[in-house]
């Protein structure tokens, strides 16, 4: 992040737990802090984390509200994610940014 000049990452696939989150960001407490967010059924499987670089992003009083997607890779799962996903945001902050593996392709040979 630092080389690259990358102030927001956002991963997929993460497999980190809150402790891990947090070793990491106890490690790295003057540079980087991750937000993690595990799937409750498969806790050490999938999951997404923010990851901020705090020499880029300043966190004051202001709130920014980043959604980071991992959609299902199967079509059909696809699919109906897509076709649920306002149900399942419709009670979070409307978001700033919208990040993350969408799994949208034009053909599926992609």
């Amino acid at each position: 992040m630092r080389d690259d000049h990358l102030a927001i990452l956002a991963l997929q696939e993460t497999h980190l737990d809150e402790t891990q989150a947090a070793s990491l960001n106890d490690t790295f407490i003057d540079t980087l802090h991750i937000i993690t967010s595990t799937d409750p059924d498969h806790p050490l499987a999938r999951g997404v984390a923010i990851a901020l670089n705090k020499c880029l992003v300043k966190m004051h009083e202001e709130k920014l509200n980043i959604l980071n997607i991992y959609a299902p890779n199967d079509p059909s799962e696809n699919q109906w994610f897509w076709e649920t996903i306002h149900d399942n945001i419709i009670n979070l902050p409307q978001p700033d940014m919208l990040l993350g593996n969408f799994n949208i392709v034009e053909d599926s040979i992609d």
